[in-house]
C-alpha cells in the first residue's frame, strides 16, 4: 500500500484535474504477490482516459526511474473503453490496483462484487491522511461514511460572454449589472436568460 500511496500522491500533484481513482479490494494482497515474483510489476493501473495513454505511460516510466516502483498500465481503445471491459480485468488473476469509477451505479456494482476497497479501512497513517483530506463533496461515496476514491478530474463549466453583444441588447450602462446577475443566478434563471436571448436573435 505504501507504493500505491506514493503513486496516488503523484497523480494528485500532477493533475488535480468528477472522475475518481479507486483501489481494488485486494490491493495489499497483490503487492505481496508481486514481491514474491509472481508478477513483474508492483502496481497495475487501468487508465480510462484514452486521450492521454502515451503520456500517462511516459509519466509512469519516469516515476519508475525515480522510485524503482514498476508500474503496469492498460489504456483501452475507445471501442473497449467501457465498464464491462474494466470488470473483465478486475475478475482476472491480478486485477488493477488503481482504476477509475465514473458513476455511483458502477460503484454499487463494484461494492456488491467486493472489487473495490473502502479507504476508510486504511491502517497506514500516511494513507489515512490522504483519504481524510478529500473533501466530503468530492468523495466517491454511497453514504456519509465510506470513501472509495481520490478525485483526479474536476471539471468546471461556465459560459463566454460577448460584452459588446450584451451592451447592444441591454444598453452600455447596464452591461456590468447583467454580467453580475449572470454570475450569481441559479441554473433555471440562467437558462431563461439563454432562451430569451435566442428568441431575440431569431426575431432579429
Amino acid at each position: 500500500m505504501k507504493k500505491i500511496l506514493k503513486f496516488t500522491s503523484l497523480i494528485l500533484c500532477a493533475s488535480l484535474m468528477a472522475m475518481f481513482c479507486g483501489c481494488s479490494k485486494n490491493s495489499e494482497i497483490e503487492e505481496q504477490a508481486s514481491s514474491s515474483g509472481k508478477k513483474d510489476y508492483d502496481i497495475f493501473i487501468y487508465n480510462t482516459d484514452t486521450t492521454i495513454g502515451s503520456d500517462f505511460r511516459e509519466m509512469c516510466d519516469e516515476y519508475t526511474k525515480r522510485t524503482g516502483v514498476i508500474i503496469r498500465t492498460v489504456t483501452p481503445s475507445e471501442v473497449e473503453n467501457n465498464f464491462d471491459n474494466l470488470r473483465n480485468y478486475l475478475s482476472g488473476e491480478y486485477p488493477p490496483d488503481i482504476f477509475s469509477v465514473s458513476s455511483l451505479s458502477e460503484l454499487s456494482t463494484l461494492k456488491n462484487d467486493s472489487q473495490i476497497w473502502d479507504f476508510s479501512n486504511a491502517t497506514e497513517e500516511s494513507f489515512k491522511n490522504v483519504a481524510n483530506a478529500i473533501p466530503e463533496s468530492l468523495r466517491l461515496s454511497s453514504n456519509t461514511t465510506d470513501n472509495f476514491g481520490i478525485p483526479y478530474t474536476v471539471e468546471g463549466y461556465g459560459f463566454l460572454v460577448d460584452p459588446k453583444m450584451i451592451a447592444s441588447i441591454f444598453g452600455g450602462d447596464k452591461y456590468r449589472k447583467v454580467i453580475d446577475d449572470l454570475q450569481t443566478c441559479n441554473y433555471e434563471e440562467f437558462m431563461n436568460f439563454v432562451e430569451s436571448i435566442k428568441l431575440l436573435i431569431n426575431y432579429c
